[in-house]
């Protein structure tokens, strides 16, 4: 392909903009404030987020399901802080609509990751998010607790201080004990931000890494088993 040819793709794909949709279930509620802020409420609760990028619009879509012409025209023309509602004919449905006006790798990058977080944001609301960790021990019994917005971690490798993991802000952590010693202990991180439920399992599963020893004979330590929505 000539040099000209790629600069008039290239000019094409500026002008002819790209959007994702995101269906928005009949239980939960999307507000855009600003233009720049998401807020999503749901069964579970209330999650807000600041999504700005230049010329990266959000637009509230409520159309009825028939009217897809409506639909794109409303995808196109509609500023960032707009709600646009079709009134004619089919069941009501809406939608969150994240445009750019070009095709750009980086907007359309953009625009995707918006996208995956509204998607998250709802998610989290309808269902939350939860992570799973097991605690695994070979030489010393280790002892978890849960006091205020840290994980306690006890004993580990027969230490005397007690190694301490972060629960981030609106996350719970419930403690598992396995019965009669034969089955290893559970904790269970729980919420509706997805970022903060995997970060304090991250600071958890962190908390006990083992440095300066073999890790093929040490394996003592708490590890991430399972993720997922709803209850675990």
């Amino acid at each position: 392909m000539s040099v000209e040819a790629i600069e008039e793709s290239e000019r094409h794909a500026r002008h002819e903009g790209y959007s994702v949709r995101v269906p928005v279930p009949d239980d939960v509620e999307v507000e855009i404030i600003d233009g720049r802020k998401v807020r999503v409420s749901g069964p579970k609760g209330v999650l807000e987020r600041e999504l700005w990028y230049p010329d990266v619009k959000i637009v509230v879509v409520q159309r009825r399901e028939a009217d897809e012409e409506a639909a794109e025209e409303a995808t196109e023309t509609g500023a960032a802080d707009e709600e646009t509602e079709e009134t004619e004919g089919g069941r009501s449905i809406t939608e969150i609509v994240v445009s750019s006006d070009t095709q750009r790798r980086k907007k359309k990058a953009i625009v995707g990751t918006f996208a995956a977080h509204i998607r998250n944001m709802i998610i989290g609301v309808r269902e939350g998010f939860y992570y799973k960790l097991r605690v695994f021990r070979s030489h010393f019994p280790i002892q978890v607790s849960v006091s205020k917005d840290s994980v306690i971690i006890s004993n580990f490798l027969g230490e005397r201080k007690s190694r301490i993991a972060k629960i981030l802000e609106g996350v719970s952590v419930e403690i598992r004990k396995g019965e009669g010693g034969k089955e290893e202990t559970e904790i269970i991180v729980r919420g509706i931000n997805k970022e903060s439920v995997g970060q304090t399992a991250a600071n958890i599963e962190r908390a006990t890494r083992i440095k300066r020893r073999d890790p093929r004979v040490f394996q003592d330590g708490i590890y991430i088993v399972e993720k997922g929505t709803g209850e675990a």
